[in-house]
């Protein structure tokens, strides 16, 4: 092949040669709008929804339960604290706790530092009675 037909073809600009393809008519069977438009535009808005399912709303949902946990705390209740302090609240003033760790021994903290209460059921179930002959 002579090199100025090489370099004519390399200097023509190829976006012409797309231009005409795309400009060619559909074949005679095919619609124009066979759906595949539609299908390839659902499958990242369903992938979107999954992952936001599986990461998001679980923990939105932790989030509303230990806000209502928060909203419902009151004195006496014993409950447990982020750093795994257990005490007694016997004081609540607004976004604070009076929690009692030990006699006499009284620490101020934020209501959103409780994780979560305990209940005399959940107490026993942790730590149940020994049998009269496991004793040492």
């Amino acid at each position: 092949m002579p090199l100025s037909i090489v370099h004519e073809l390399m200097s023509a600009p190829a976006v012409t040669t797309f231009s005409y393809l795309a400009q060619a008519p559909a074949p005679a069977g095919a619609s124009p709008d066979a759906g595949g438009g539609s299908i390839q535009f659902l499958i990242p808005i369903l992938i979107v929804a999954g992952i936001y399912y599986i990461i998001f709303a679980p923990h939105l949902k932790r989030q509303k339960e230990h806000k209502a946990l928060v909203a419902a705390l009151k004195t006496g209740d014993e409950v447990v604290t982020t750093g795994g302090i257990f005490g007694v609240v016997t004081q609540v003033k607004g976004d604070r706790l009076m929690v009692e760790i030990a006699k006499n021994t009284r620490v101020e903290m934020e209501k959103t530092a409780v994780t979560a209460v305990v209940s005399p059921e959940q107490e026993a179930k942790a730590n149940p009675p020994a049998a009269k002959g496991d004793q040492a």
